[in-house]
């Protein structure tokens, strides 16, 4: 869809990494998680932000998931080329980075996908019962306690280094969204009238999809039912992690991040 005005930026050079960030988030959740891990690397990072989200203007036209992934295959196709490239989605941006792939078959050379939305209707998805399994007492006691009910109603660990990632990564952008127009788009536009996985076992090539045992937004056990589609899957449930999985359990998800990247270098 031409028209849309993206907030978008490269850093590096080499073979381009497509950024998605997930639903009312914006590009600074993909910047938080990846660009520490990559900025020594020689790899073009593209982030952008997703229509109604961020600084990207001129969005209204974007109905549906069919428009959002054919504007986002539009600004990404001249920064990428014909060259190969990879794609990292996070959440619903899990769910877009498979859409994207269908447009772009023979050039995507891998995929990390953590906490991907796998069924993109909410009530179809198998999720587990949320609970708080790590929390720092005496940090917890300096929060005000209405913010802290909405962290422990989403977190599975809560400390300092968690809370202050989410304030800058997620709490942040969640402020820059339409609402309005969020509320719309997920309530009859946030499916794709196809099957983004429909032809997943012809992918061979390297997928790595993390999820967290406490997701309780999109859950864990979807996820390995479609790293299972791929011929080449790594499919980690991490521990005492939720929806923020890469700040809850940042030195894991580096590491196994470091190992995709690195059959690339």
């Amino acid at each position: 869809m031409s028209g849309v005005k993206y907030n978008s930026f490269t850093i590096g050079e080499g073979m381009p990494i497509v950024m998605i960030h997930g639903f009312q988030l914006d590009h600074r959740v993909m910047l938080g998680a990846c660009e520490p891990l990559l900025k020594d690397k020689k790899f073009k990072r593209i982030y952008f932000d997703l229509p109604g989200m961020g600084l990207t203007k001129d969005y209204h036209q974007i109905k549906n998931a069919d428009q959002m992934i054919k504007s986002i295959a539009q600004l990404i196709k001249p920064l990428v080329g014909n060259e190969k490239f990879l794609i990292a989605g996070m959440s619903y941006g899990g769910y877009l980075a498979r859409g994207l792939r269908c447009h772009f078959e023979d050039q995507v050379k891998g995929m990390f996908l953590f906490v991907p939305v796998v069924k993109p209707l909410s009530e179809m998805r198998k999720l587990p019962v949320h609970r708080v399994l790590d929390e720092d007492k005496a940090y917890a006691a300096t929060l005000l306690s209405s913010e802290l009910e909405e962290i422990r109603a989403l977190n599975a660990v809560i400390n300092s280094y968690v809370i202050d990632r989410q304030r800058i990564e997620i709490d942040e952008a969640l402020l820059l969204g339409d609402e309005e127009y969020m509320d719309e788009y997920q309530a009859k536009g946030y499916k794709a009238s196809y099957n983004v996985d429909s032809n997943n076992a012809s992918f061979d090539k390297p997928v790595v999809i993390m999820a967290g045992k406490q997701d309780s937004v999109v859950g864990f056990e979807d996820q390995y039912a479609l790293s299972l589609q791929f011929p080449r899957s790594t499919y980690i449930a991490v521990d005492c992690a939720a929806h923020a999985m890469h700040i809850e359990q940042a030195a894991l998800f580096n590491a196994v991040f470091n190992g995709w990247i690195g059959a690339f270098e």
